[in-house]
């Protein structure tokens, strides 16, 4: 079993070190809120293109802190 986190644990830890709530991170990264709540849960996951478009977007952000 892998210890490399999934795209839920390293979205929602991303948006928790921004300190953004889910309502912030959904606007500023372009989703809809209860998409983003999907997926913070692991209840949905995007497409391979998404989760990319999504990890550069976070990563842009976290260059911030």
């Amino acid at each position: 079993m892998s210890n490399k986190p999934t795209f839920s644990e390293k979205l929602k830890k991303a948006r928790e070190q921004l300190g953004l709530s889910q309502a912030q991170a959904a606007l500023a990264w372009g989703v809809n809120k209860r998409t983003l709540q999907a997926w913070e849960r692991g209840a949905n996951t995007p497409h391979e293109f998404t989760i990319r478009e999504v990890e550069r977007i976070i990563e842009e952000s976290l260059k911030g802190l």
